[in-house]
């Protein structure tokens, strides 16, 4: 079975390594909102997820992850210690989910609260002393206003890309990703984009974070990236725009859209954005990032 803790362990490192030069990196603490089915209703709801990885370098070109001893979060409205994962190579991780399993149930469901700080306590291990340390979340998650959700598009005209909230001043990533179409018969296939940096979510995402990569049903939301494995977008199969700040919209132009419609074949789309803020603080003689992330997305039908 899957390794969760090397899983955690690697997708946090590529998500970090994509953003930014991973040099000196001593840890990664995230948090990350992505919109999900409800197991029970099908209806969209906001799914929270926290995961802690402090770096040991000294190995190899892959750093480790350490024992930290106990990471709790403090947020607006709990307290809990994260799951701590070991894995069979002997990396450590934290996450506030228990598996791969539990991406949708998670035990300590990690609610959002708009300009909330979210505060995290680590007691220290032999590799990595204690830390206390906090980042605030947006004052809003990203919301998709154009193009619709489910909506059906042209390739003759450009395509303007939407949304409301995230932060003023964090990285923004806009795909279009052509979707794989299902087999005769078969369920809905995974594809659209992961999120940023992980890069990255999908972090959660991502985050991100256990779950599949596919996306949520209904077109909603943002997908979870899957655990471990290269998250970042398949630039041959999607147009990317990275932006530095938040504008609130982007435009696809008409040729570019027809260009990748006619080179995958695709039918279906996923339009998705995202954003990641970070804040870097010097530590052990390091660099950890602490790193808030989430996103919104719709599936698009091509006519």
């Amino acid at each position: 079975g899957t390794d969760l803790a090397a899983s955690i362990v690697s997708s946090e490192y590529a998500r970090m390594s994509e953003n930014f030069d991973p040099a000196g990196a001593k840890g990664v603490f995230s948090v990350e909102w992505r919109t999900m089915p409800d197991p029970t209703t099908h209806s969209p709801r906001v799914v929270g997820e926290a995961r802690a990885v402090g770096f040991d370098s000294s190995g190899g070109t892959r750093p480790h992850g350490v024992d930290m001893g106990t990471v709790t979060l403090t947020t607006p409205s709990a307290q809990f210690d994260l799951y701590k994962h070991t894995g069979r190579n002997g990396d450590v991780a934290y996450s506030s989910s228990q598996g791969r399993r539990d991406a949708q149930a998670t035990a300590n469901d990690v609610a959002f609260s708009g300009g909330g700080t979210y505060r995290f306590t680590v007691s220290g291990g032999g590799a990595f002393s204690a830390l206390d340390a906090s980042v605030n979340a947006p004052n809003a998650l990203l919301s998709l206003t154009a193009p619709a959700k489910d909506a059906t598009i042209g390739t003759g005209t450009d395509l303007t890309v939407s949304w409301t909230g995230g932060s003023s001043n964090g990285k923004m990533l806009v795909v279009i990703a052509a979707e794989p179409e299902r087999p005769s018969g078969g369920p809905p296939q995974g594809g659209g984009a992961p999120p940023p940096g992980g890069p990255t979510p999908p972090p959660g995402g991502g985050m991100p974070p256990p779950g599949g990569g596919a996306p949520p049903p209904g077109g909603g939301g943002m997908m979870p990236p899957p655990p471990g494995g290269d998250q970042r977008p398949d630039s041959t199969r999607a147009i990317i725009i990275r932006l530095d700040g938040n504008p609130g919209s982007a435009t696809i132009t008409a040729a570019a859209l027809a260009d990748l419609v006619q080179r995958t074949g695709a039918k279906h789309l996923r339009c998705q954005v995202d954003q990641m803020t970070v804040q870097e603080i010097a530590h052990d003689g390091g660099i950890v990032r602490l790193m808030i992330h989430n996103g919104d997305g719709t599936r698009l039908t091509i006519q």
